[in-house]
């Protein structure tokens, strides 16, 4: 028996934790204009945690595409 036999399902925690970042730096951003950045890098999240992201915040406005020795 391993621990995928184990019926507990595990939510993306680092994906939660980061939304609630993301929310407290709004609030500061809004309230005395401070900006603040997120190292998602730094973070030990896995793909459960990126889906948890992905699905709270959904499509950015934004979009970059650099073409240097071809598309990124």
């Amino acid at each position: 028996m391993g621990l995928e036999d184990i019926g507990v399902k595990v939510e993306g925690g680092y994906g939660k934790a980061l939304l609630s970042e993301i929310a407290l730096l709004l609030e500061r951003l809004i309230e005395t204009g401070e900006v603040g950045v997120i190292d998602l890098r730094a973070l030990p999240m896995g793909p459960l945690g990126y889906q948890t992201i992905k699905e709270a915040l959904g499509e950015g406005e934004v979009k970059a595409e650099v073409r240097a020795l071809g598309p990124t």
